[in-house]
């Protein structure tokens, strides 16, 4: 029979393993969106705070709790315009495209 410690074993490798499972969709979500352009981050500290771009008329943007969870201020978020967004992906899309150049 089963004890108490046993139990919560049990729980906690049940409970580990459906968090690791999350956290394995929640990447590739995560990275199917940035290869589709979906994303934008803010460097925020030692780490980013990042955005999925939920609708580009009226701009909508929602906090994507990833890393150290950072977040924009609600002010700065409110006051980013379209342009601003597709600027900063065109940047992050030829940085990327010069180091890939470079490797």
């Amino acid at each position: 029979m089963a004890t108490l410690v046993d139990n919560i074993k049990a729980w906690n490798q049940t409970t580990d393993e459906h968090f690791m499972d999350y956290l394995n969709r929640m990447n590739a979500e995560l990275l199917k969106l940035m290869e589709e352009d979906k994303v934008i981050k803010f460097q925020i500290a030692d780490g980013y705070a990042y955005y999925q771009i939920v609708s580009e008329k009226p701009l909508k943007l929602r906090h994507i709790p990833v890393g150290d969870a950072w977040q924009m201020p609600y002010a700065h978020i409110r006051g980013l315009r379209l342009a601003d967004v597709k600027e900063t992906l065109e940047r992050e899309k030829a940085l990327k495209e010069l180091f890939k150049q470079k490797a």
